[in-house]
């Protein structure tokens, strides 16, 4: 019999702190336009238990994983990878990693921030408190599932000219649409509902699109954007928690941005849930298992570090001694943290296999472009991609996608073969596992 339960926690800071998803503020904040959480659901069956975590915030590095496995394994007696950490990937969250200031003009001066230790440890504090309470509070549960296409909410960012067939990177939807050839993305909400008798205990969906919607008021302030207001018209609607976990979405924008844009898509989402509610199937004999692999990768960045250093302080005076954005200096403050990131030019990151009833959860620590979703699925068709999941570790593209250029590939952080390698052994490991 599974049994399931659910808590939850604020993240909204007491004070001023740095927020990350945009690489032009230069300040702190603690103004808030909507609120930002973390959501915890216990799972049990005979004498194995799991939790899920989904985080409102941009993502949660390896390391600081890590340090969240231990202390719920210390204080719960479940670790990973019974332990599944899906970070939304919203651009207004308060931010635990280091930060790089490379603007001018505004209230901090231009470097290199390290992480925010205080946020992290309350997170980490958060996050084992609501994994004690969840566990503490299980009941009987049955699992229901549904697959609800969400077509015209979103689009492909990377979008190719009909004139050179390379990539423009399109943040907000094209004036000029018919210039450009636009690539697929999932448009399936995956959605999973779990119930005691006739009470909804609680909704769990993974869906694949940026939580870069924006709201009225700037991005100075703090909201977890659209999967806060699903979160919202889920509990309105059904009376009960629901958590969000991100699909492929390293590539896929919402079509509407600012203003009620995070209200509408977060409402079209729980909305189309009840909408569908005659389309659940109950999965019967629904039954967990959590395994993992890791992976060795190596940086694309490979130079000599001391020498970078020296470069990079020379770079800093001068941008500070200057009042205008330098592009140089730019690039340099995202390679130093990406070295600050990753002390060696080779790193060990997970890959999560969950087998979550009739799926495979597949958890990759990245921001996943779509073509990485497109490749599992066609090699595993009850394959279900989680991206930002036990990590934060850039973007994932696939090697083919390198001839096309476009800033998701030149800002990832690895060889680009990782993306293949990535699905490959998530697919060798689902077929050795038998699931």
């Amino acid at each position: 019999m599974l049994q399931v339960a659910c808590s939850k926690r604020s993240l909204l800071p007491a004070r001023e702190v740095c927020l990350h998803g945009y690489g032009a503020r230069n300040y702190r904040s603690n103004k808030v336009e909507d609120p930002v959480e973390l959501s915890c659901m216990a799972l049990a069956q005979g004498k194995q238990r799991w939790l899920i975590f989904t985080i409102d915030c941009i993502g949660m590095d390896r390391l600081d994983c890590a340090q969240a496995y231990k202390k719920i394994a210390q204080a719960c007696d479940v670790g990973f990878p019974n332990i599944l950490i899906c970070c939304s990937h919203t651009h207004f969250a308060p931010a635990a990693e280091n930060i790089g200031v490379t603007v001018p003009g505004g209230e901090m001066e231009l470097g290199i921030y390290r992480g925010d230790q205080e946020f992290l440890d309350s997170l980490l504090q958060n996050m084992q408190e609501a994994a004690e309470e969840a566990l503490a509070s299980l009941r009987n549960a049955s699992v229901e599932y549904v697959v609800i296409p969400l077509p015209a909410v979103a689009f492909n960012r990377r979008t190719i000219n009909k004139s050179d067939k390379l990539v423009s990177t399109n943040y907000t939807y094209p004036k000029n649409p018919d210039e450009y050839h636009f690539q697929n993305w999932d448009d399936n909400m995956s959605v999973w509902r779990f119930r005691h008798e006739d009470e909804t205990l609680a909704i769990l969906t993974r869906f694949s699109c940026h939580p870069v919607t924006g709201g009225s008021l700037g991005s100075e302030y703090i909201s977890g954007d659209y999967p806060y207001h699903f979160r919202r018209s889920v509990e309105e609607l059904f009376g009960c928690p629901a958590f969000f976990m991100l699909g492929a979405a390293g590539d896929v924008v919402p079509m509407q941005r600012q203003g009620q844009s995070r209200q509408d898509l977060g409402e079209i989402m729980a909305r189309s849930i009840r909408l569908n509610e005659r389309r659940f199937r109950k999965i019967a004999d629904f039954s967990l298992q959590a395994e993992y692999v890791t992976l060795p990768m190596r940086l694309r960045l490979e130079v000599d570090r001391k020498g970078f250093q020296l470069e990079y302080e020379e770079l800093l005076k001068q941008a500070r001694q200057s009042e205008t954005l330098m592009p140089e200096f730019v690039t340099a403050s995202s390679d130093m943290l990406q070295l600050l990131r990753y002390p060696e030019n080779e790193v060990e990151l997970p890959l999560q296999i969950v087998k979550f009833g009739d799926h495979v959860l597949v958890a990759m620590p990245f921001e996943c472009l779509s073509s990485i979703g497109r490749k599992l699925q066609a090699q595993v068709d009850n394959a279900i991609l989680v991206s930002i999941s036990g990590g934060y570790q850039g973007y994932l593209p696939l090697q083919e996608e390198y001839a096309q250029l476009g800033y998701e590939c030149s800002r990832n952080h690895f060889k680009p073969d990782a993306g293949d390698r990535f699905v490959a052994a998530a697919v060798a490991k689902i077929k050795e596992l038998g699931f």
